[in-house]
Formats: C-alpha cells, structure tokens, sequence
C-alpha cells in the first residue's frame, strides 16, 4: 500500500478569486496534501522539496479563479511525480468569508494504471 506523506498547512502568498479586487492583492492560501508513496526514487526529504516546489510554481504562474480550478490543476501536477500513487489535497483561504474562519476545497485523486 506504500508508506504515508504529509504535508501541512503551507502557507503560499498568491492571487487567486474572481472579483477585480481578489486579483490585485496577494491572499494568503495554505495547502495540505495526503499520499501515498510507493517505490519513490527520492528520498523523503527530496520528495518534500519537489512537493513544495510543484505548489509554490504553480501559484507563481497560475491565476486561477476559483479554489476548485486551483485544487484540480495542482492535482494533476502532483500525480504525476513519481511514486505518488493517491493525493488528497486540501486549500484552505483563512478570512474568505467574516462568518467563517476560512472556507476550503479538498480533492482527492488516484493514479490509474495505463489502459491494455
């Protein structure tokens, strides 16, 4: 089943939402991700930099709208380094709402075996 990879609450400064006022101001988003790794060619300590590299990449030159849009793409992105056969992932925007202390969207993805 492969050995269990955590990741928690990365705070990544980025531009993210759907109102003109969202898109000129930095928002501070946190990422925390779940996986499993199996035969990883890279140690762990390796596989955290990746990670962290792979999310802080893409929220340096993606703009994206909305959390599902950002939670998809990043997802596909992390699937494909090697030896991470399942993600969870979660974004977290702390103050996206004054009712609430933060709103998040959580995507959880599998690797397929190629088709025969």
């Amino acid at each position: 089943m492969g050995e269990l990879y955590c990741l928690d609450n990365l705070a990544i400064d980025t531009t993210i939402g759907l109102y003109s006022h969202e898109r000129h101001k930095k928002q501070t988003l946190l990422f925390s991700l779940r996986a499993r790794v199996q035969n990883c060619v890279v140690r762990t300590k390796e596989l955290d930099q990746l990670i962290k590299h792979t999310i802080n990449e893409y929220c340096l030159k993606h703009k994206p709208l909305l959390l599902e849009r950002m939670a998809y793409e990043l997802l596909l992105l992390l699937q494909k380094i090697d030896g991470l056969t399942s993600c969870s992932l979660t974004i977290e925007k702390p103050g996206a709402m004054k009712e609430a202390q933060a709103s998040y969207v959580r995507i959880i993805g599998a690797k397929r075996p190629p088709l025969p």
